[in-house]
Order: structure tokens, then C-alpha cells, then sequence
């Protein structure tokens, strides 16, 4: 049987052979380049022709000697920044909440005014809100709140 097309195309596609040909192109390039030949016409050998010619030369710029330094600055400028940059987008996403959250409190309390005052004006609740005792219950939940908000700070330092 003769040479079968649909063969031919599956060693196109074969990764092997495409991987072959490419080391055959980039090494006859090196070659070329180093030989001094004269370039020809294929547009990838070509490229792999100015590869080789790049990787030839000596490097133009050497590194200051305080590259090291230099980055690990930048890096830390960087880090820094973000941090920063983080503080802030919480402090606003809390204002935001903050902000949020009493709106809802008053709108609800607008809506709701009648059956508040009314709920209010009850004697169980009007005895509730007139006793020392939720005074003392809001004075230790805003200590628990200062003392909170003190541990998140220790926590970010």
C-alpha cells in the first residue's frame, strides 16, 4: 500500500516527533549562528536563530551589588502598603455597617413608631427600662465592647 496521508498527519500531531523537530530546528540554529552561515528563509529558525545569537553575547548591565537589598526594600514597601491599604478598606467597610445597621434601626423605628411607643408605655417594660439593673447590663456590655475592640488592635500589631 502506498505512503498513507492520514499516517503522515497523525506524526504532525504526534508530540513527540513536534517535539524532535523542534530540538532539530533550535540546534541546527545554534549551529548556523555559530558557524557564521547565512541565514535562511525559515521563519523559525530564524527565531531560534536570534535566541542563539542573545544567548551568545555577554549580559549588557550587571546587578548593583545591593540588588538583594534593594528588593527586599521594595518588597517590604510593598507589603507594607498593602497593609495599610487592607486597615483602611476595614475601617470603611465597618463605618459602612455601622452606618447600615442604624439606618435599618431607623427606619424600622420610624415604621414601627405606634406600636413601639405603645410597647413602651406598658407597665412590664416601663418597669424593665426604669431599673438600675439594665443600666448595669449596658454599662458591662460596653466594657466587653472596649475591651474587645482593644484585643483586635493587640492582634493586628
Amino acid at each position: 500500500m502506498p505512503d498513507d496521508p492520514k499516517a503522515e498527519a497523525r506524526d504532525d500531531l504526534d508530540a513527540d516527533a513536534v517535539h524532535a523537530r523542534e530540538w532539530r530546528l533550535q540546534e541546527g540554529a545554534r549551529a548556523a549562528h555559530r558557524q557564521c552561515d547565512p541565514p535562511d528563509g525559515d521563519a523559525r529558525a530564524l527565531r531560534y536563530r536570534l535566541i542563539a545569537r542573545a544567548l551568545d553575547r555577554e549580559p549588557q548591565d550587571s546587578l548593583p551589588s545591593n540588588f538583594a537589598y534593594a528588593q527586599a526594600q521594595r518588597i517590604a514597601a510593598l507589603v507594607a502598603e498593602r497593609r495599610r491599604a487592607d486597615a483602611r478598606f476595614i475601617r470603611r467597610l465597618r463605618w459602612a455597617f455601622a452606618l447600615g445597621y442604624g439606618g435599618a434601626i431607623a427606619v424600622a423605628a420610624l415604621v414601627f413608631r405606634d406600636e413601639l411607643s405603645a410597647w413602651l408605655a406598658a407597665p412590664a417594660v416601663a418597669g424593665v427600662l426604669g431599673s438600675p439593673w439594665l443600666l448595669a447590663g449596658l454599662g458591662c456590655a460596653a466594657i466587653v465592647s472596649v475591651l474587645q475592640v482593644g484585643a483586635w488592635r493587640g492582634m493586628r500589631r
